[in-house]
């Protein structure tokens, strides 16, 4: 047996499992990774460094365990903000097509953990006649594609620059 091999033994309720998998495959690069189940909520990671690894043997086991803390914070971050990252994403895809993603929006809005002070409802927004005439006049009324194409973003590759 290598006298490099080194042995943690991982609390999950510190640590979960997630967070453990991530910091394995971060050192994938310096170290041949082992998880195993010891019992219900321990786990042991085996580390092997390998032979071209930049960081020095001694070292592995601190680095180890400043990547496991780093990958079980992300985890605890992302699990906080995750009602916040979906309301983001849901305005960001209504304020596209805001007349398609009424029901969409009101879900977002209705989200436990997001509190807003004005509910707005996207669905029934309505154009000026100003608007509606400029949206004509550039041909872009029509829901199956475009009436003029000023830009040629329409047009495939080929046809675009092939030699007539």
């Amino acid at each position: 047996m290598n006298k490099n091999v080194l042995k943690l033994l991982i609390d999950c309720k510190i640590y979960p499992l997630e967070a453990v998998k991530g910091a394995c495959y971060t050192f994938t690069d310096t170290a041949f990774a082992e998880i195993e189940q010891i019992s219900k909520g321990k786990l042991q990671v085996i580390l092997t460094p390998k032979k071209e690894s930049k960081i020095p043997a001694q070292n592995i086991r601190g680095e180890f365990l400043n990547e496991l803390l780093h990958h079980a914070l992300r985890l605890k971050i992302a699990k906080n903000n995750n009602s916040i990252r979906e309301y983001i994403v849901t305005r960001a895809l209504a304020a596209a097509n805001p007349a398609e993603c009424g029901e969409l929006m009101q879900h977002a809005y209705n989200k436990k953990n997001v509190v807003l002070k004005k509910k707005s409802k996207i669905s029934k927004v309505k154009l000026s006649k100003n608007f509606k005439n400029k949206i004509e006049k550039a041909g872009l009324s029509s829901r199956k594609g475009y009436k003029k194409d000023f830009a040629g973003i329409t047009q495939n590759w080929e046809d675009k620059h092939s030699k007539k």
